[in-house]
């Protein structure tokens, strides 16, 4: 993207960035393609207030149930609606078919926010936030 009359070296933490969004995609891609694979479903996992209800607690995209006669196609539970969800059992257990996050197949990680882009060099924090009705004292 950098043009031959350019002569500064390219900025090594735009480079990183761009490996972290690159990333970012690939694994989103690979849990999809096997989730895809797991419940026989087309697109994309549904999401909901920036999480999805097919991704468990600790970020793994989740597919169908291995315990024979249960029906349960694909994982579903809204975390968010769980009260104190890391101290409760409710979590990790599917809202369709009640069985936990160890019989359903795993899919992989599948994180939900993109990478932070990361500040140019020279600027300052104070600078760049620009909060209205807020300012300096």
């Amino acid at each position: 993207l950098r043009s031959s009359f350019d002569s500064s070296p390219p900025c090594p933490a735009r480079s990183l960035s761009l490996h972290q969004v690159i990333r970012y995609k690939l694994t989103r891609r690979e849990a999809v393609t096997k989730w895809r694979a797991s419940t026989g479903e087309a697109g994309w996992p549904e999401e909901d207030r920036g999480r999805s209800v097919r991704v468990d607690i600790f970020g793994n995209l989740r597919g169908k149930c291995q315990v024979d006669g249960s029906g349960c196609n694909m994982w579903h539970r809204d975390i968010d609606s769980v009260h104190n969800a890391w101290g409760n059992m409710e979590a990790i257990e599917c809202s369709n078919c009640g069985h936990g996050i160890d019989k359903h197949e795993n899919c992989g990680q599948y994180p939900l926010n993109e990478p932070l882009k990361p500040r140019h060099m020279g600027s300052r924090y104070e600078e760049e936030l620009n909060i209205p009705g807020i300012h300096k004292a």
